[in-house]
């Protein structure tokens, strides 16, 4: 890469260092800088000789890994540098440090940095540049060159912050006093890489409808001074210039004058070219008339210059034949990849969907399976519940038949004996005989009716204003009344105080509903998993935490068990414990929350949602 002409001049001194590069190098190899009395390779910078170690440099760079022997030594020659500068960085390698407190030696050590390709010193030297007004070009010109990006976005972030910063630096009677001078240095336009120019005035032209900018013949005036090329100076015009945006007057001034001054020097007289061979190299060798005649022949002259045009496009047409067999070539390649890659894409779709399908089919006869058990145990538990209620049904029969004949035998005994007492008293037992048989028949229907009422409750074993909506079974609720210690001659008493699908399913309505009542029933019935369960709340229902006498019922599984403490209406639930929480609107959301042993799932939906009080009667 072509670097541009530098100067030593200063740019900026401020009065602190700008940085100071060191590596991670032992200081005490200081002392054998710049003549190593172990050196194994010997490196050249202009009047710059270093006699140092191989070893010592390869832990930062391996440019010079690759140099070729000379002699016993291995001598490498580094061209385009500044040896002091470069002085100054080989020292860094034995454990120096270089205080660099100038723009100018900041870009002429990047140089160096750059081309002994030590990352480590070039990102020390972009952390430590401050864009400001005075290095801006020095800067835009280290990040075209060295492909800077982080470098190029804070160069137009400081464009956008300082939009004048054009004006200052494209001043033309700044550039014409240098330029008369010849005093320019790195951070001048005039000095600027053809590629760094091109890309600083492209820039300007981005920025020509947010800033005020430079005239295009002010433009035009800066490339003139750039370069002294005619070629050069039309072919920047063309390419930084849109003649479609000019009017008449700026392209009279710019592209016609150019014009005229090319079609003017057609008619000059031309200059004597310089000869490149000596007077001693060059002899003249005199041609014949014949020759000449021959040479200016328009026939001839027709003739080879139809030679050469017909060579050119034969020439041009073998060119645009092997072009052309290249393109159908890379053509055919493209086609067979594109379908290979087609080919490969389908099969490897076709086998993933195969998969997936199996997958999901293995899945569906798993869960079929399982449903299939489930049913099975359902079946089972429903035939155990129904054998052990038939059984408790019969033992209950069968003790209060034995109740009855009992109490007939009673009392047909005291009958018996108050017969015997009214016939020693001599009482006409024809008066007394109606009357006690009317009273035993009596007593005997009350017994009956009382054996079949109670074999009826005992059925269902509660009674209700309303019918539980939640339980599939009203029997499903008898194991809870057998924990609960009821006995066969109490009946418990169950009063709908709430229900959700009737009175709404939000907090308040929900307290208003069960606040104040003892012993209240809550029992919900999961959505979609047709889980049902339930929440005895011993005591009064009342806002707050409950602590005791709480229990959760799992009315699917025929279970009880028993919690320390539940929140009512409080945070946004209607119910909250350890492992359950119904949120408010329990009946709309799917955020419940449960186990997979209690609702069926962890997320669900309640479907429906009631309380009940209950009170137990011992009555028959």
């Amino acid at each position: 890469m072509q670097r541009p002409k530098t100067s030593y001049s200063e740019i900026q001194s401020p009065s602190k260092a700008i940085v100071i590069l060191q590596l991670n190098a032992s200081k005490k190899l200081l002392a054998s800088f710049p003549k190593d009395s172990f050196s194994d390779i010997v490196i050249q910078c202009k009047n710059k000789r270093l006699e140092l170690q191989r070893a010592h440099l390869r832990v930062e760079t391996n440019y010079f890994e690759q140099s070729n022997p000379n002699q016993s030594m291995n001598l490498v020659a580094v061209d385009g540098c500044d040896p002091d500068i470069f002085e100054q960085i080989m020292k860094c390698f034995y454990g120096g440090q270089f205080v660099i407190t100038k723009y100018s030696d900041l870009y002429l050590a990047y140089q160096v940095c750059y081309t002994l390709k030590c990352d480590s010193l070039c990102k020390q030297i972009s952390e430590a540049i401050q864009l400001n007004r005075s290095n801006f070009t020095l800067i835009f010109q280290m990040s075209e060159l060295y492909q800077l990006e982080e470098l190029r976005i804070q160069c137009y972030e400081f464009i956008d912050q300082d939009p004048s910063i054009f004006k200052h630096i494209l001043d033309l009677g700044l550039l014409h006093l240098r330029k008369q001078h010849k005093r320019n240095t790195p951070s001048d336009v005039l000095s600027l890489n053809l590629k760094c120019f091109k890309s600083l005035l492209q820039t300007h032209e981005i920025y020509r409808q947010k800033i005020q900018c430079l005239s295009y013949q002010e433009i035009y005036e800066v490339i003139k001074l750039y370069s002294m090329d005619d070629e050069q100076i039309k072919e920047l015009i063309a390419e930084l210039i849109d003649r479609d945006k000019l009017n008449s007057q700026e392209y009279e001034q710019i592209f016609h004058q150019i014009a005229i001054k090319d079609h003017n020097e057609i008619f000059q007289e031309p200059q004597i070219q310089t000869c490149n061979l000596s007077i001693k190299d060059y002899r003249y060798k005199p041609k014949s008339k014949q020759e000449i005649s021959k040479l200016f022949d328009i026939k001839e002259s027709e003739s080879y210059l139809n030679y050469k045009r017909v060579r050119e496009l034969n020439q041009v047409n073998e060119k645009l034949l092997l072009e052309n067999s290249q393109l159908k070539l890379s053509i055919d390649i493209i086609t067979r990849s594109t379908n290979n890659i087609k080919e490969s894409l389908e099969a490897t779709i076709k086998s993933t969907i195969d998969n997936k399908v199996i997958e999901k089919d293995r899945e569906v006869e798993v869960l079929k399976k399982e449903l299939e058990t489930l049913r099975q145990e359902l079946e089972l538990k429903n035939s155990m519940l129904m054998k052990a209620q038939q059984s408790d049904r019969e033992e209950y029969e069968d003790n209060l038949e034995e109740r009855i004949d009992y109490s007939q035998n009673n009392y047909m005994q005291q009958t018996d004996n108050k017969s015997l007492q009214f016939t020693d008293s001599r009482i006409e037992i024809t008066q007394v005989e109606p009357e006690q048989i009317v009273q035993s028949e009596v007593f005997i229907k009350t017994m009956q009716q009382s054996h079949t009422t109670l074999v009826q409750s005992q059925a269902k074993r509660f009674e209700s204003d309303q019918n539980p909506t939640t339980l599939d079974n009203p029997l499903q609720l008898n194991f809870f009344f057998e924990y609960l210690g009821v006995s066969i001659y109490q009946l418990p008493v169950l009063q709908k105080i709430y229900w959700g699908s009737r009175d709404g399913c939000d907090i308040q309505q929900f307290l208003q509903c069960c606040d104040g009542f003892n012993d209240v029933l809550v029992l919900i019935k999961a959505f979609d998993y047709n889980n049902i369960f339930g929440i005895y709340i011993k005591g009064e229902f009342r806002l707050g935490a409950i602590d005791g006498n709480i229990l959760l019922l799992l009315i699917t599984q025929q279970q009880v068990e028993s919690r320390n403490k539940v929140i009512l209406c409080e945070n946004n639930y209607m119910i909250q414990l350890t492992d359950l929480i119904i949120q408010n609107n329990c009946l709309n959301v799917e955020t419940n929350k449960g186990t997979n042993y209690i609702s069926g799932a962890k997320n669900f939906q309640v479907d429906d949602i009631e309380a009940f009080a209950i009170s137990i009667s011992n009555e028959m």
